[in-house]
């Protein structure tokens, strides 16, 4: 595929769940390069995933872009890595836990 704009989120992402030790001048330059040697985009992402974007594009091996429309051209907005979840999904689910845990306590207590 040809170049595709990475916005700084997606850049951050990319280096949050998958490269951490390089800067993001770096992450950058590596996201180029890897949507240049990727395939087309995919509707649909390629593991189960929450969350809901126009297109997918996969850049390696548990790893995609998700992809928004800007005017008439796609844009990478995040990276999503398999294994991990929205932040949203992970907000709820810290959310639903502390919550048993609470209710685990009041019964203890009664």
């Amino acid at each position: 595929m040809k170049s595709l704009p990475i916005t700084d989120h997606a850049v951050a992402r990319y280096r949050e769940k998958v490269k951490p030790a390089l800067s993001p001048d770096a992450c950058r330059a590596e996201l180029g390069a890897l949507i240049e040697q990727a395939d087309k985009p995919v509707s649909e992402p390629p593991w189960p995933w929450p969350g809901q974007a126009a297109a997918y594009l996969p850049i390696a091996p548990g790893v995609a872009l998700a992809l928004e429309p800007d005017g008439n051209k796609l844009v990478a907005v995040t990276c999503i890595a398999r294994g991990t979840l929205p932040d949203k999904h992970r907000r709820d689910e810290t959310k639903r836990k502390r919550q048993r845990r609470a209710d685990k306590r009041a019964r203890k207590l009664r």
